[in-house]
């Protein structure tokens, strides 16, 4: 692949499109190598630093050189909406999707918040309710009509209750499977016949749970949920690979998230323990030594996403450092 190489001759300050840094300054004879394609004009625009100084300096940037260079962004020009994206797992599956060159949508249905972390890692954001079939097909009329078709679906919405199986109540139950199935079912179910109906291909990626591996005994309803998405995503998988569009899942372990205080602090009422006592004791208990952190759920996200995993369809990742073997 052909590139050149720009040189600017005079400081300036910038701000990036990329990465939305205010103020970077660049010192003298700063060579910036960033177009792609054999002519300058043709792509010219499509760089994220060079277009702005083109306009601003045209008589300040000289092509010097042509050399090879390939770039290592796996999601490049990808649209990625990422449902429940305002923290969490979702928030930095959102922020990584972005550092690999992806256009990155969240959506929650808390839009406040979901607006902070929009400016914060230079996503947009949308307000959605995934127990509402209108809701999703807004969401994504609301995307398509701001950055185009999505062709990366991560869904990450969900909520957990925890219950003696001997009282849970019917309001209990209808909150987890509506948001945790039924959201995913038909937030894939749309994301998918808008892909089809674009001729584009796709990757969607279910958050499912090492509980949707097993069964606990104060966790039946969650524990169900995430059987099910893992199910769903199988389902799915097999059902879209003609179309180009490729299913799977990630199942993540016991990670550190602000849900965590809330899941302790209800161990700790029917388990009898002390505040913090049952966390320590999971993450004590994870083979790699930790808890997960949000981090450590991003990578498999890319290479579910990317072409990398082209031949991987319909299957749930373990990523919960050796806690579950499948």
């Amino acid at each position: 692949m052909s590139s050149c190489v720009f040189t600017i001759d005079s400081p300036l300050s910038i701000r990036t499109l990329a990465d939305w840094q205010v103020g970077k300054s660049l010192p003298d004879a700063v060579t910036l190598m960033t177009f792609t394609g054999g002519d300058p004009t043709d792509e010219f625009m499509d760089s994220c630093i060079i277009p702005l100084l083109y306009l601003i300096l045209p008589d300040r940037i000289h092509i010097t050189a042509f050399f090879t260079m390939v770039s290592h962004a796996k999601l490049t020009n990808r649209i990625a909406l990422v449902t429940g994206g305002a923290a969490g797992i979702g928030r930095a599956i959102a922020k990584k999707y972005i550092s690999e060159g992806a256009r990155v949508v969240i959506a929650d249905i808390n839009i406040d918040a979901a607006q902070q972390t929009a400016k914060e890692i230079g996503a947009l954001a949308v307000q959605a309710d995934v127990t509402d079939k209108a809701s999703i097909d807004a969401m994504f009329a609301e995307v398509e009509s701001a950055v185009g078709v999505v062709s990366i679906l991560v869904n990450n919405a969900a909520v957990f209750n925890l219950s003696p199986l001997t009282e849970i109540t019917d309001d209990q139950y209808h909150q987890v499977f509506n948001v945790n199935v039924y959201g995913v079912l038909f937030t894939m179910q749309t994301a998918a016949t808008r892909m089809i109906e674009a001729g584009i291909r796709g990757n969607i990626i279910n958050i499912a749970s090492q509980a949707g591996r097993r069964g606990e005994p104060l966790v039946a309803v969650y524990c169900a949920s995430k059987a099910a998405v893992i199910s769903l995503t199988q389902s799915a998988g097999l059902a879209l690979i003609k179309h180009g569009i490729n299913v799977n899942g990630i199942s993540p372990g016991v990670v550190d998230t602000d849900m965590w205080e809330t899941v302790d602090a209800q161990f700790a009422k029917y388990e009898e323990l002390a505040i913090g006592e049952k966390k320590k004791a999971v993450g004590l208990a994870v083979p790699y030594g930790r808890m997960g952190n949000v981090e450590d759920l991003a990578g498999a996200a890319v290479f579910l996403a990317s072409e990398d995993s082209d031949y991987v369809v319909a299957q749930t990742l373990n990523v919960d450092g050796g806690n579950w073997m499948s």
